[in-house]
């Protein structure tokens, strides 16, 4: 077993890392929605975008800055 010793210890650095997981889940949640609604030909049609953010983005900006899909955990 090895074992690594710090002196000094952050624990924003940690919590940085926490934060960064959870936007990622909740992106992977709107471009699921997304995909959902695109399926179902009821997106509408200017929601487009060739890369990831700048489609979450107009999704965003058509639902609401701060929308989340109704199935997101509440964590």
């Amino acid at each position: 077993m090895e074992w690594l010793l710090c002196s000094h210890f952050y624990p924003s650095l940690l919590l940085g890392s926490f934060r960064v997981f959870e936007t990622e889940f909740r992106e992977l949640e709107l471009l699921d929605e997304i995909t959902k609604l695109r399926y179902e030909d009821q997106l509408p049609d200017h929601i487009q975008g060739n890369f990831r953010n700048p489609l979450i983005r107009a999704y965003q900006t058509w639902k609401a800055q701060n929308y989340v899909p109704e199935l997101t955990h509440p964590a």
